[in-house]
Parts: C-alpha cells; structure tokens; sequence
C-alpha cells in the first residue's frame, strides 16, 4: 500500500483504505478511510475513549488506498457505514484479544473489564469481523 497526501484517486467511485498522522513526535493515529459512489471520503475512528469519530477526511491525512477487489471494498464500506451508525461505547485499551468485537449490525459487543480497542486495533477488528484480514 502506496501512503500518499494526493486525494486525486479519490474519484467517484467506492473505495477503502487508511489515514494516517503524526499527532506528536513519534505518535501516530490511524483511522479506516472510506468512500461511498458520488460521496465525500469518510474518516472513521476511535478518537479516543468512547469516541468514535465519523467525519469527512481531514485534509492534514496522508492517505493509502486499498488494493482488494471492487466487491470486497463495497463490503467492508459497507460494513464501516454500519459501525459509524452504531452508539460510540467502544473502550480505549492496549489490551487486546482476537475476539469479535463488533456483531453484524456493527455494534460494540462488550468486554470485560480493561479490555478495549486503540485507533490501530479498531481497523485490524474491522477487517477481522469482515473476513478481509
């Protein structure tokens, strides 16, 4: 996957991938990147504890898009539409497990006690609930 600040590939149609930041000296955030057709390009993300962001890209992003095939990105921006519509009770951990953690309505499913998810985990548990890891 290129990373790239150009928004040129962002045409009309459906796509899928990554943005990325350096928010301070050798700290990064990362959300999924997704766009429907005829669409602005969204940015979903746990911003931090029981704050998941879904809004348009902000241009300080650097960007990389996506290589799987048109069915399989329509399947997971579809999936994402579903999360970014589902309540934002998503915890903020470093503790991690490879549980689902998201049901096919796209909703948070609860753990125990200390366990959560960080902006990375939250795009790995995605792909995972979708099959696309």
């Amino acid at each position: 996957m290129k990373v790239t600040k150009s928004r040129a590939k962002l045409t009309s149609s459906i796509q899928l991938g990554i943005g990325i930041k350096r928010t301070k000296k050798n700290w990064h955030h990362v959300g999924l990147l997704y766009k429907r057709e005829n669409s602005d390009a969204r940015f979903l993300h746990l911003a931090w504890h029981h704050k998941l962001v879904d809004e348009v890209l902000p241009p300080e992003y650097l960007i990389g898009l996506s290589e799987l095939d048109a069915i399989n990105k329509l399947y997971m921006v579809s999936f994402a539409s579903l999360v970014a519509k589902s309540p934002s009770t998503i915890p903020y951990s470093i503790s991690f497990d490879d549980d689902d953690y998201f049901n096919d309505e796209g909703n948070y499913v609860e753990k125990p006690l200390g366990m959560g998810l960080t902006c990375a985990t939250f795009i790995v548990t995605l792909y995972k609930k979708t099959d696309l890891n």
